[in-house]
Protein backbone atom coordinates (compact mmCIF):
# COMPACT_ATOMS: atom_id res chain seq x y z
CA UNK A 1 0.00 0.00 0.00
CA UNK A 2 1.62 3.42 -0.84
CA UNK A 3 0.06 6.29 1.29
CA UNK A 4 -0.38 9.15 -1.47
CA UNK A 5 1.20 11.75 0.94
CA UNK A 6 4.56 10.16 0.79
CA UNK A 7 5.09 11.17 -2.96
CA UNK A 8 8.27 12.63 -4.49
CA UNK A 9 7.14 15.31 -6.22
CA UNK A 10 3.39 16.94 -7.15
CA UNK A 11 1.99 19.35 -8.90
CA UNK A 12 -1.33 21.34 -7.76
CA UNK A 13 -2.55 19.55 -4.97
CA UNK A 14 -2.54 19.64 -1.20
CA UNK A 15 -2.21 17.55 1.90
CA UNK A 16 -4.83 17.78 4.78
CA UNK A 17 -4.94 15.90 7.98
CA UNK A 18 -8.40 14.81 9.54
CA UNK A 19 -10.15 12.45 11.89
CA UNK A 20 -7.74 13.83 14.31
CA UNK A 21 -4.87 13.35 13.27
CA UNK A 22 -5.38 9.83 11.86
CA UNK A 23 -5.91 10.47 8.18
CA UNK A 24 -3.38 12.18 6.00
CA UNK A 25 -4.85 12.71 2.34
CA UNK A 26 -4.28 14.24 -0.52
CA UNK A 27 -6.72 16.61 -1.74
CA UNK A 28 -7.22 19.79 -3.63
CA UNK A 29 -7.08 17.85 -6.85
CA UNK A 30 -7.94 19.13 -9.89
CA UNK A 31 -7.71 18.75 -13.67
CA UNK A 32 -4.00 18.41 -14.56
CA UNK A 33 -2.72 17.67 -11.40
CA UNK A 34 -0.25 14.61 -10.71
CA UNK A 35 1.57 12.32 -8.08
CA UNK A 36 5.03 11.09 -8.85
CA UNK A 37 6.20 7.75 -6.52
CA UNK A 38 10.12 7.29 -7.71
CA UNK A 39 11.37 3.73 -7.61
CA UNK A 40 8.24 1.78 -6.85
CA UNK A 41 8.94 -2.48 -7.07
CA UNK A 42 6.25 -4.35 -9.32
CA UNK A 43 6.67 -7.90 -9.58
CA UNK A 44 3.96 -8.68 -11.83
CA UNK A 45 1.26 -7.17 -11.11
CA UNK A 46 -1.86 -6.11 -13.09
CA UNK A 47 -4.30 -4.61 -11.61
CA UNK A 48 -3.98 -1.32 -9.40
CA UNK A 49 -6.47 -0.10 -6.68
CA UNK A 50 -7.16 3.60 -5.60
CA UNK A 51 -9.01 4.66 -2.12
CA UNK A 52 -10.46 7.57 -2.38
CA UNK A 53 -13.17 9.95 -1.16
CA UNK A 54 -15.80 12.87 -2.66
CA UNK A 55 -15.15 11.88 -6.56
CA UNK A 56 -16.55 13.80 -9.02
CA UNK A 57 -16.58 12.28 -13.05
CA UNK A 58 -13.22 12.15 -14.26
CA UNK A 59 -9.69 9.70 -14.34
CA UNK A 60 -7.51 8.94 -12.65
CA UNK A 61 -4.09 8.03 -15.04
CA UNK A 62 -1.45 6.10 -13.87
CA UNK A 63 1.73 6.19 -15.68
CA UNK A 64 5.17 4.15 -15.38
CA UNK A 65 8.35 6.09 -15.92
CA UNK A 66 6.86 9.28 -18.06
CA UNK A 67 3.56 10.96 -18.18
CA UNK A 68 4.06 11.42 -21.97
CA UNK A 69 3.61 7.42 -22.13
CA UNK A 70 0.70 5.87 -23.02
CA UNK A 71 -1.27 5.29 -19.15
CA UNK A 72 -0.88 1.54 -18.09
CA UNK A 73 -3.93 2.18 -15.90
CA UNK A 74 -7.08 4.08 -16.25
CA UNK A 75 -9.40 4.17 -12.80
CA UNK A 76 -12.66 6.27 -14.00
CA UNK A 77 -15.23 7.81 -11.19
CA UNK A 78 -16.88 9.05 -9.84
CA UNK A 79 -16.82 7.56 -6.39
CA UNK A 80 -19.06 9.66 -4.20
CA UNK A 81 -19.13 8.08 -0.39
CA UNK A 82 -19.02 11.42 1.18
CA UNK A 83 -17.01 13.02 3.79
CA UNK A 84 -14.50 9.98 5.32
CA UNK A 85 -16.09 7.87 3.22
CA UNK A 86 -13.03 6.03 1.63
CA UNK A 87 -13.82 3.25 -1.00
CA UNK A 88 -11.36 1.22 -2.82
CA UNK A 89 -11.83 1.96 -6.78
CA UNK A 90 -9.90 -0.82 -9.00
CA UNK A 91 -8.92 -0.45 -12.58
CA UNK A 92 -9.02 -3.82 -15.03
CA UNK A 93 -6.66 -5.95 -15.73
CA UNK A 94 -3.14 -5.31 -18.25
CA UNK A 95 -0.24 -7.12 -19.24
CA UNK A 96 1.77 -7.42 -15.69
CA UNK A 97 4.67 -4.95 -14.57
CA UNK A 98 7.25 -5.67 -13.52
CA UNK A 99 10.81 -4.46 -11.94
CA UNK A 100 11.26 -0.90 -10.59
CA UNK A 101 9.29 2.33 -12.00
CA UNK A 102 8.39 5.56 -11.31
CA UNK A 103 4.99 6.03 -11.14
CA UNK A 104 2.79 8.75 -12.05
CA UNK A 105 -1.21 9.75 -10.94
CA UNK A 106 -2.05 12.60 -13.28
CA UNK A 107 -6.34 13.56 -12.31
CA UNK A 108 -8.49 14.06 -15.10
CA UNK A 109 -11.53 16.18 -15.21
CA UNK A 110 -13.52 18.99 -16.13
CA UNK A 111 -14.51 19.76 -12.45
CA UNK A 112 -12.41 22.25 -9.69
CA UNK A 113 -12.00 19.38 -7.32
CA UNK A 114 -12.07 15.79 -8.49
CA UNK A 115 -11.14 13.75 -5.92
CA UNK A 116 -9.00 12.95 -2.51
CA UNK A 117 -6.72 10.20 -2.75
CA UNK A 118 -5.44 8.14 0.55
CA UNK A 119 -3.37 5.52 -0.75
CA UNK A 120 -3.29 2.72 -3.35
CA UNK A 121 -1.99 0.06 -4.18
CA UNK A 122 -1.07 -2.59 -7.05
CA UNK A 123 -1.71 -5.99 -7.16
Amino acid sequence: MIQAEKYNDQSGTGVHTLAGGQITQVDYISNGDWLRYDNVQFSGQTIVSIWAEQAAAGTVEVHLDSMNNTPTWSVTGPIDRGQYGFVGHTAGTVQAVSGYHTVYLRFVTSTDHFINVDSFNFS
